[in-house]
């Protein structure tokens, strides 16, 4: 956002919004935006699987830190620096989009995927206790991907420990790196979200 105020609601968590804030909304989160002010900035939405096809690359979105927890804070405070590299590549992706031409696929995925890598970079660094380290652990991004597709119908660990090939032990171990859970407690935090998020959904008119 290079202009913004009010308040943004991210699950539990509440985020005060200002001038060269960068916000993050992991797939299936409960949103409020209803106190938000959004005056002038750039949203980039990507429906579905798009990541993983336009990059061909299974469980893409999940090697990034801000698409792989809760826990941590959804949002940068950018430095000016920081601004005009960030920005550049909003534009760029932007006016590649809008005027649009037989090679601007590869321009976009390059722009994009530099824009992920910076963002990433920066998220990292601001929040020191995740282990960026497992963020490419495959057995790991298995299990996070499986975790949003399987969750309304599957809570048992043993369940997904069996669908990406290896031991409940092993899955714990990961977990508990990562995310400094157990693998029970991350399902049933995930678990508690969607039944959550379905609730409100029932009670909306």
């Amino acid at each position: 956002m290079r202009n913004a105020s009010g308040q943004i609601k991210i699950n539990n968590q509440i985020i005060t919004l200002k001038e060269n804030i960068v916000l993050f909304i992991p797939v299936s989160q409960l949103v409020d935006i209803s106190n938000a002010n959004f005056t002038e900035g750039y949203f980039i939405f990507f429906e579905g699987e798009f990541l993983d096809k336009f990059f061909n690359e299974q469980n893409f979105i999940f090697k990034f830190s801000y698409f792989h927890n809760t826990d941590n804070p959804l949002y940068l405070q950018i430095d000016n620096l920081q601004k005009a590299n960030i920005y550049l590549l909003f534009e760029e992706i932007h006016n590649e989009i809008r005027n649009f031409k037989q090679d601007s696929e590869h321009l976009i995925r390059s722009y994009l995927y530099q824009l992920l890598i910076k963002l990433n970079r920066l998220y990292t660094t601001l929040h020191l206790d995740l282990n960026s380290k497992l963020l490419t652990n495959d057995y790991l991004l298995k299990f996070r991907f499986a975790l949003e597709k399987e969750i309304k119908n599957h809570s048992n660990v043993q369940y997904y420990s069996n669908l990406i090939g290896i031991s409940r032990t092993y899955l714990n171990k990961l977990c508990i790196d990562f995310y400094a859970k157990t693998s029970t407690q991350v399902i049933k935090e995930r678990l508690a979200l969607e039944i959550k998020k379905n609730y409100c959904t029932l009670l909306k008119p």
